[in-house]
């Protein structure tokens, strides 16, 4: 059985190059799943950073990457991509109690979430 962290740095170490991209673009590259398949299961892949708690910021997170709208407009700053202002503390499951989630849609005292299918694409 492998660890997440085997997992992630087999995934990585037989990742092949994307053709046409940026560093930034780049990543560790595009998955070759067969490659991973053969390859022998990484003995040393630890992750060392602490485990998150889902309370940072949501800016923070982005980093320097964001996503722009038809317009051209950037999702910056502390709101979602319905301009809602993000709080960790609701998904992290600090302040949640015994609801649940179930596909697409919250099994809470909420309304539901729109699927992905239904959100409008520019």
């Amino acid at each position: 059985m492998l660890t997440p962290d085997q997992l992630k740095a087999l995934l990585i170490s037989t990742a092949r190059p994307l053709k046409r991209a940026t560093a930034p673009e780049q990543g560790a590259g595009l998955l070759a799943l067969e490659a991973a398949r053969a390859a022998r299961t990484p003995t040393t892949a630890t992750q060392s950073w602490p485990t998150a708690t889902g309370i940072g910021s949501l800016e923070a997170a982005r980093g320097s990457a964001h996503i722009t709208d038809a317009d051209g407009v950037a999702l910056t700053g502390e709101q979602d991509i319905f301009g809602q202002t993000g709080d960790g503390r609701m998904s992290s499951g600090r302040i949640w109690t015994g609801n649940a989630w179930s596909s697409a849609q919250w099994g809470g005292d909420q309304d539901p979430l729109v699927p992905l299918s239904e959100v409008a694409s520019p």
